[in-house]
């Protein structure tokens, strides 16, 4: 893994996160500082830290654009290692001195830990700004009546009025295991596809049209993308289902990542 670590110091692994935390400079800037202007003893309720996080601001302004980009900057890290190797003629070295399995495992683990790393840190960054902004002050079911917590759209959503920080902790965990799929999902195309273009954008195109699909056929397609906002606009699918679903693909997809080192290790 030292070979890996001596790499991550190239800045062009990190574009992904910079345009992430565009993203989150953007929704701070004209979502966040400007509600403090109405801060008073009336509206103080309003204008909160649960109310104006990024995957939980009602207006949805930056949460729809942020969840849809999530592909696309977390197919902009680490991830791009694998396709490096085969570009640059470095794989040919590298294998020889490691072996299918080894390699397949070390790659892989690091495009998922790209994704759910820049994902959950990203999210960090505007809950705890957004902190630092606004009053902490835990909703209350009467007085945040007008925002949609319920439990169709937002996963234990009686936490929003007891222990929100609990749940806002639960949504960047899962938001973190979705973008890590993403990545991971961007290096496995390195070994079949030959296009960097094709192999960063192809993430950002599918987690779309499924989402898409799922605004158009809902209880029938699930996106999840839009499992990670808040206030899904969307009915959510059984939790148990999610976790279910999450495992099966992420299981194929490292056995198709596997079979692409092997694939690309016998030419």
């Amino acid at each position: 893994m030292r070979y890996y670590f001596k790499r991550v110091n190239d800045f062009r692994y990190y574009y992904g996160f910079l345009l992430g935390l565009l993203i989150i400079f953007l929704h701070i800037v004209f979502s966040v500082i400007p509600t403090r202007e109405y801060l008073n003893i009336n509206t103080v309720f309003l204008f909160t830290p649960y109310t104006k996080w990024i995957t939980f601001d009602t207006n949805g302004t930056y949460s729809i654009p942020f969840v849809l980009a999530l592909p696309l900057f977390c197919s902009l890290g680490l991830n791009q290692l694998v396709y490096d190797d085969l570009k640059s003629g470095f794989w040919h070295y590298k294998l020889p001195h490691s072996s299918i399995v080894r390699y397949a495992l070390e790659t892989s683990f690091l495009s998922f830990l790209n994704g759910f790393v820049v994902c959950t840190a990203l999210l960090s960054i505007d809950l705890g700004i957004t902190f630092l902004l606004l009053p902490n002050i835990i909703p209350n079911f009467i007085l945040n009546s007008n925002t949609a917590v319920l439990p169709d759209f937002t996963y234990f959503s009686k936490l929003y009025y007891t222990h929100p920080l609990y749940l806002f902790v639960f949504y960047i965990i899962l938001s973190g295991f979705i973008a890590g799929l993403f990545s991971l999902f961007s290096g496995m195309l390195s070994f079949y596809i030959h296009k960097k273009f094709a192999v960063i954008s192809t993430g950002f195109v599918v987690g779309f049209v499924i989402s898409v699909l799922a605004t158009v056929f809902f209880n029938q397609i699930y996106s999840p993308l839009l499992l990670i906002i808040g206030f899904s606009p969307v009915y959510n699918p059984p939790i148990t289902l999610v976790v279910l679903m999450y495992f099966v693909i992420l299981a194929i997809v490292e056995m198709i990542f596997v079979l692409g080192v092997r694939k690309n290790a016998i030419l």
